[in-house]
């Protein structure tokens, strides 16, 4: 059985996959469940580093933050929960 990594909120995680869960099934957004993949994808192809902003209390999986810029311009932002082995933590939140 794979241990599932601890992340915290506050820490700094970046893409490295895309869940074949989120391939099949757009449902894991929760500002725009049709842009999950397209949103992913990028971060992946960019190389992003997020910012684990909730962790979710059914899973354990963190919630990511981030934003970008639509096609007219204005900022938007996304919230998604990602499965823990489709992430790497870049910086840890210290301890409080």
């Amino acid at each position: 059985m794979t241990r599932v990594p601890s992340f915290r909120v506050g820490d700094l995680v970046r893409v490295i996959a895309v869940s074949p869960a989120v391939q099949a099934q757009f449902r894991w957004a929760k500002d725009d469940p049709a842009s999950t993949l397209r949103v992913l994808s990028r971060l992946l192809e960019l190389r992003v580093t997020c910012q684990v902003v909730e962790i979710s209390i059914d899973t354990g999986w963190p919630w990511i933050a981030c934003e970008e810029l639509n096609h007219i311009g204005r900022l938007v932002y996304h919230k998604l929960v990602i499965e823990p082995d489709c992430i790497e933590l870049v910086s840890r939140t210290s301890p409080s």
